[in-house]
């Protein structure tokens, strides 16, 4: 965000004028004398004796951008830290390893955290001092800029003990944190009191799949979820649109529709998936990584309207249709965050369902929901001749890992092969681009460049990508690559003392400490979504050690699970599906037969979160299946018919080629788990 107009040269560049990362690129043209995370950075620090100012953020985060404005584009505030600090900015998106340690130190010191993350250090990286935003000058209570960093500076240069005193201290907290003891095996009993906890925090008035669906949490006009909502009734967003949420809500909205079948779940994700495909994916098949919340300075002004805007574009009629259906008035339902008054701006947003909103305006919903269609896609096209939001086009492996996995179940749900390519295309595009030259995976790509090795949800979740599009697909290549890419995972991230995965690699760049996640939080953790990994591997191969890989892991994270189960929502999955809950069905028959697509259909019409599915044809390619899943020696076909077995812990009933009876054998593999 720079004051020069756009037809105006910057008069400064620093030094992240070379890098890739857009969020870094942003900061570029600032007065603040910028350094990248690096050795030059340190070695100056060290050779000048100054401490490091690191700022962590990401392209569409709105409080960097209010940060920027601020303090790190005005003069008066930058020579102020170019004089006291070596400065460095890292984009928390391409170094997650950074922002985990800092914000780690972040959440000890000040009881919270978020972004910006404002953290001072030695030049050997050791924290002293951690904050969030900070503004140009002090105000309510919070301390500014033009105060802190002459305060800092006085610290620095008269109480240095007091500095290492506290270093040692944090570096401490930080190693004692990541050596936690394990409490043993996790009893899967650990799962009703996680499902307790969580009932106990259900809101039964606003906490629905439906309910953030129909409010300003969601895109009415465009399609997507905002980054998440200030407000209970899902109202107020902030209005980031990131990719991995649209990953996780798609799985949530197809889970939710194959239980209950309510067709606003399959509407949300056939919406959702449009919006990714349409806005979010690059001409190569790679998923971009978010959009920004703040257009020409604002927040959320692109997707917001005033009922005089309405009025013009859709006509009195239709202008008094959107404000009913969408809750659109004249003084706004939008807040000035500054001010604190209404802005006559609306975000669209629902109170009621579509059929009862039909209901309310007296419509058939046929006529209803054309009616909406016809409205909602004018307006579209209109908002497209807005100045959009900045894109954040690099790529993640990761979170392509995650938004694949989505896409390929939707796919494979939802019967929209066209879906299914797009998770394949990304895919393959990972493991294309996004490779080492010694084959390793790379976790960033933007521009022609791939950089930055692997870090464990790289691996992890593209492991998970490889697993729903074998289950979409019935290609035994995905299968296999899912196997080597949990071999290499476990190769470079198992802790061989204390158990679990570490985020880092063994080679990777030594930080304050190597730490290992397990948290669930806005996406799972590495570790919960590794062992949920192995039992699906376990029940696609037959090979026990795979399970016995993700007892390894429940273990190792045992204290943490068991101290506050709802907080390891994923690792609870995990547990539930390793512990006699999980089930398989393989299924002898040719891909593409009538009598084989009738068994498939079967199974995918059926609620089976704990089902492995392997198809084993005749022929090579069933030789292929074999071969990684030797278990399925001898399950052929009967009397020349597609035939399915249903099976647990490897052992199957007798096979059926008949759907409907496959249909009662899944329901009571379901109702009847293993002691």
């Amino acid at each position: 965000m720079s004051h020069a107009s756009d037809t105006d040269e910057p008069t400064f560049k620093n030094r992240l004028a070379d890098s890739k990362s857009p969020y870094l690129l942003q900061h570029a043209d600032n007065p603040v004398d910028w350094y990248p995370w690096g050795a030059e950075a340190f070695a100056k620090a060290e050779a000048e004796d100054k401490p490091i100012f690191l700022s962590i953020g990401y392209a569409t985060c709105h409080w960097c951008h209010v940060m920027e404005h601020e303090s790190f584009e005005d003069p008066e505030v930058a020579a102020l830290m170019n004089d006291v600090f070596i400065n460095i900015k890292v984009d928390r998106e391409e170094r997650p390893d950074i922002d985990q340690v800092y914000m780690s130190v972040c959440q000890m010191l000040t009881g919270g955290g978020g972004w910006p993350l404002t953290i001072v250090m030695t030049p050997d990286k050791r924290p002293f001092y951690a904050a969030t935003y900070i503004p140009r000058e002090s105000r309510f209570g919070r301390i500014g800029m033009t105060e802190l960093v002459p305060r800092l500076q006085r610290v620095w240069q008269s109480d240095r003990d007091k500095i290492t005193a506290t270093t040692e201290h944090i570096v401490a907290g930080l190693q004692k944190i990541d050596s936690r003891p394990s409490a043993g095996t996790l009893d899967p009993g650990t799962v009703d009191e996680a499902y307790t906890q969580l009932a106990g925090r259900y809101d039964a008035t606003h906490g629905t799949l439906e309910k953030m669906r129909l409010g300003g949490v969601y895109d009415q006009i465009g399609f997507g979820f905002h980054r998440y909502s200030t407000d209970a009734e899902w109202l107020v967003p902030h209005f980031e649109k990131m990719l991995y949420d649209q990953a996780m809500l798609t799985m949530a909205y197809t889970e939710a529709w194959l239980a209950t079948r309510n067709p606003l779940f399959e509407q949300t994700v056939r919406e959702v998936v449009t919006y990714v495909l349409r806005d979010m994916t690059s001409p190569d098949g790679g998923f971009y990584s978010a959009e920004d919340a703040d257009s020409e300075g604002e927040e959320g002004l692109f997707y917001l309207w005033t009922l005089a805007e309405i009025d013009k574009i859709l006509g009195t009629e239709d202008g008094a249709f959107a404000a009913k259906v969408w809750n659109l008035t004249t003084d706004g339902n939008y807040t000035d965050e500054v001010k604190g008054t209404r802005t006559g701006r609306n975000i669209p947003h629902l109170t009621a369902g579509h059929a009862a909103a039909a209901r309310g305006l007296g419509m058939k919903r046929e006529d209803f929901d054309k009616r909406l269609e016809d409205v909602r896609s004018r307006l579209f096209d209109l908002r497209e001749a807005r100045v959009h939001p900045l894109k954040d086009d690099k790529v993640l492996a990761d979170w392509n890992g995650l938004m694949s996995a989505a896409i390929a179940r939707a796919g494979r749900v939802f019967g929209e092969p066209g879906w299914v390519e797009a998770a394949e295309k990304s895919a393959a595009f990972v493991l294309r681009e996004m490779q080492s030259r010694d084959g390793r995976l790379l976790h960033r790509y933007r521009a022609g460049d791939a950089s930055i090795s692997a870090f464990l949800d790289d691996c992890v979740f593209m492991t998970t990508a490889m697993l729903d599009l074998y289950d979409a697909t019935f290609n035994p290549a995905y299968l296999k690559e899912a196997l080597d890419l949990q071999q290499k995972t476990l190769e470079l991230f198992w802790d061989h003392r204390n158990g679990g995965l570490f985020f880092t690699a063994a080679d990777n760049e030594e930080l304050l400490v190597r730490q290992k996640e397990i948290y669930d939080g806005a996406i799972p953790s590495g570790n919960s979504m590794a062992a949920e990994n192995s039992v699906r591997l376990a029940g696609l191969t037959g090979d026990t050690e795979h399970l016995q890989g993700a007892d390894h892991i429940f273990a190792a994270f045992s204290s943490d699970a068991k101290r506050l189960p709802s907080a390891h929502s994923q690792l609870m999955s995990a547990l539930l599906r390793g512990a006699g809950h999980s089930f398989e069905v393989v299924i002898a028959g040719d891909p593409g037969a009538d009598d084989t697509d009738a068994l498939i259909a079967t199974i995918r019409e059926s609620y089976l979160p704990q089902a492995s599915v392997l198809l084993v044809p005749s022929g090579t390619v069933g030789d292929a299946v074999r071969e990684l899943a030797p278990f399925a020696e001898g399950y052929v076909q009967v009397e020349g018919r597609a035939a399915a077995y249903v099976c647990r812990n490897f052992e199957c009933q007798l096979p059926t080629t008949d759907p409907k009876k496959l249909a009662r054998l899944l329901e009571e593999a379901v109702s009847k788990p293993s002691p």
